[in-house]
């Protein structure tokens, strides 16, 4: 290869390696204290995930709630999450989740 093409190549193989990092960083969600989560959210509760389904883009997760920290004074059985950086979680394990209420009755966690 001639020093232009070489030159040329290289080039390309930086850009292509600094562009690969700007899209892995894409996904990359915001942490939020824990403080500021609980003051933001409709629902904070804890819970036992018992069940998963994919429902119109969103995975829908069945939970059995263990203890209401903040919400509405009714159980909470469906937990909903979707978006580019939702997190994928393991059945019969707890968790503690914040979210938003929607008007359905089911909670969606943004992750």
């Amino acid at each position: 290869m001639t020093w232009s093409v070489s030159s040329c190549f290289i080039t390309l193989v930086v850009l292509f390696l600094w562009r690969v990092d700007e899209i892995t960083e894409a996904c990359t969600c915001m942490t939020v204290h824990p403080q500021r989560a609980f003051c933001n959210a409709d629902v904070v509760i804890r819970a036992q995930v018992v069940g998963v389904k994919a429902v119109s883009g969103n995975t829908n997760y069945d939970v059995k709630q263990i203890e209401m920290f903040k919400g509405p004074n009714q159980d909470i059985h469906v937990i909903s999450t979707g978006g580019p950086c939702r997190a994928f979680l393991g059945i019969n394990k707890e968790y503690l989740f914040t979210g938003r209420l929607n008007t359905d009755g089911t909670v969606h966690v943004i992750m």
